[in-house]
């Protein structure tokens, strides 16, 4: 599934508002548009390495592991520590009792370092 973009979001907003009819409407959707955008950007342009902690817990909600994402946060891992992690860490610290799911996350990391 591609990867939507807060550009998609705002063209779906348009279509289920009718258009730009509720000049109301218009500004909160144009508003949360832009600081949509701004978040997806950071994630974008930004090497893995250099992620905050944030940057790490929102990649973790996008690629699936929502469950994980307040223990990432508690132990404050940023993004050269996420590219470090292994399946003991992913296991003990984060509490990822399925193997499937520590090796689907593996991968997902993987992805970043390329």
């Amino acid at each position: 599934k591609p990867l939507e973009t807060p550009l998609h979001s705002c063209a779906k907003m348009r279509r289920v508002w009718g258009g730009w009819a509720c000049p109301v409407a218009a500004i909160v959707l144009v508003l949360s548009c832009a600081a949509g955008f701004r978040e997806a950007t950071a994630l974008a342009t930004g090497h893995p390495k250099t992620w905050s902690v944030d940057d790490v817990c929102e990649w973790a909600k996008e690629a699936g592991f929502r469950d994980v994402v307040q223990r990432l946060r508690k132990h404050e891992v940023r993004g050269g520590v996420l590219l470090s992690l292994d399946e003991r860490d992913l296991e003990n610290d984060l509490a990822m009792k399925s193997g499937i799911e520590r090796k689907r996350f593996l991968l997902k990391v993987e992805e970043l370092r390329k």
